[in-house]
């Protein structure tokens, strides 16, 4: 017991600094920092936050109760002090320099000097804590330790409570929760049908290589129109993918939620309500407002539903990748879209994401018809040509790395053109219209600002795949759709 009270004294803080520090704290700021970017609460993981937090803390401070004599344990104390210092350091001076993790592999090989400069920092935040340990006095070898811990987790804990209500990420907005189902993501209308396919991160100049190099796309895109000279909106997903969906500007008048909410007020959505269109959008939430519920037949108020042990997990291996030392970095890389993975959807819904998942449902389910459907209208998201390059031409799942970008947006093509040919085996294709489109081009080939785009109309008379090299802008689209949806002169569009 006497033991026990003396490690308590002599470890409490550190242990209690560096487990806060990267169990809680660290994800916590992630999450508040990027909240727009993710489906679930804060609330949804903190429980499990917490866990973690205090099994860390208990495992570090019994192995401190386990050493007896206390000049090994202000060693050992030390070590844990130094480590929770390299969190801080790290996480909060040298995380930035890596870019988004969306995908794209990171160049480990240039930043070398990076590297060894930042090992320097966290031999330091080690060392030093150590060094003074041992040559401290024997009354005094803990006393710097709880000093230096207790200030930067104070630092730490008054910052975060700070961004934590003045943030508003606790409990979220209930206005704002809904949820999009995949139901019926398959059934369309046997009168008329829009089809909207979003291959995210997909050029232009690479579409028109992969259908040159290989003839058999003039049949599978029978009647479609290719756009090589098309202007896109925006240069990311979340710049160019409300407007798409909107017609509607972003000019950074307002905060991007409330963009998100406006646009879906216009004429497209005004009629294909008015004709009765069954209407569904399949995209990540983050990239609509909640307001856009009252335009889609699958979309709905209430609060998503997350596997929480997927998504702290990922939480985590977040926190690893900023928390950690540059050379352990690649260990804990990922694609941040795979938070959008550990959404569950009800048990009667598609599975649509990712990629290869969407295929293997359109395969085994197929397209069906609903008589009742005036209309139907659809609009997929997908990765198509986006890193990581982790799906191979037949749509297959495969390792990431082990496939190129080329190969990944053949194996999206192969996605829409077997829905195409579903479409024929369902007598549907020439009163569906189908707009293949990317949100802008890859940024591997830095061709960002032109955006693929080919378009079959409704009855298609062309033959293969024609070019049409009219200078097309993403402005076009809404009066493209809407004018095929009512036969009336909707202005300029892509024809």
């Amino acid at each position: 017991m006497k033991n026990l009270k003396k490690a308590f004294s002599d470890c409490f803080l550190t242990c209690l600094f560096t487990s806060v520090s990267f169990f809680l704290i660290g994800p916590v700021n992630l999450y508040i920092s990027n909240a727009s970017e993710f489906a679930f609460y804060l609330t949804d993981i903190l429980p499990l936050l917490l866990l973690c937090t205090v099994l860390c803390f208990g495992i570090l401070f019994g192995v401190c109760c386990l050493i007896k004599k206390r000049k090994p344990r202000s060693v050992f104390s030390a070590v844990v002090l130094g480590v929770g210092l390299g969190f801080f350091i790290q996480s909060t001076f040298m995380s930035g320099g890596y870019g988004q993790l969306n995908g794209q592999q990171i160049d480990w090989d240039g930043m070398i000097g990076r590297g060894l400069v930042n090992t320097a920092v966290w031999i330091a935040c080690i060392a030093v804590p150590v060094v003074i340990s041992l040559l401290a006095g024997k009354g005094k070898r803990f006393q710097a330790q709880k000093i230096i811990g207790g200030m930067v987790l104070g630092i730490q804990v008054v910052s975060l409570l700070v961004m934590l209500f003045t943030s508003g990420v606790l409990f979220g907005d209930k206005n704002e929760e809904f949820t999009i189902s995949t139901s019926d993501a398959f059934t369309l209308s046997d009168e008329k049908n829009v089809v909207v396919f979003l291959l995210d991160n997909f050029s232009s100049e690479l579409y028109e290589e992969i259908i040159n190099e290989d003839a058999s796309y003039q049949e599978k895109f029978d009647g479609f129109t290719y756009f090589p000279d098309t202007s896109g909106a925006g240069c990311t997903t979340k710049g160019s993918l409300p407007f798409i969906l909107t017609g509607m500007w972003n000019e950074n008048s307002m905060k991007y939620n409330d963009y998100l909410n406006k646009g879906y007020d216009n004429e497209l959505y005004k009629s294909l309500n008015e004709l009765d269109y069954d209407t569904r959008l399949f995209v990540e939430k983050k990239y609509v407002g909640s307001e856009s519920i009252d335009y889609f037949d699958n979309m709905y108020r209430a609060k998503a539903s997350v596997s929480v042990g997927k998504t702290t997990g990922l939480m985590y291996k977040f926190t690893a990748f900023t928390h950690m030392p540059h050379f352990l970095k690649p260990l804990f890389w990922f694609y941040t879209g795979e938070f959008t993975e550990t959404v569950q959807a009800p048990d009667s819904d598609l599975k649509l994401t990712p990629d290869p998942t969407f295929y293997k449902s359109l395969v085994n389910n197929g397209i069906t018809v609903n008589a009742d459907y005036a209309g139907a209208y659809r609009f997929y998201y997908l990765s198509g040509a986006h890193s990581p390059f982790n799906m191979n031409e037949e749509a297959e799942a495969v390792p990431s790395g082990s496939v190129d970008m080329k190969q990944r947006a053949k194996g999206a093509l192969k996605i829409v053109s077997t829905y195409l040919e579903q479409l024929r085996q369902n007598d549907l294709y020439d009163n569906t219209m189908v707009i293949v489109l990317a949100d802008h081009g890859n940024w591997e080939a830095d061709v960002v600002f032109n955006p693929m785009l080919f378009v079959k109309p409704f009855a298609s008379e062309t033959k293969g795949i024609t070019v049409s090299n009219a200078p097309i802008s993403y402005v076009d689209l809404m009066p493209t759709q809407l004018e095929a949806i009512t036969g009336k002169d909707a202005g300029t569009t892509v024809f």
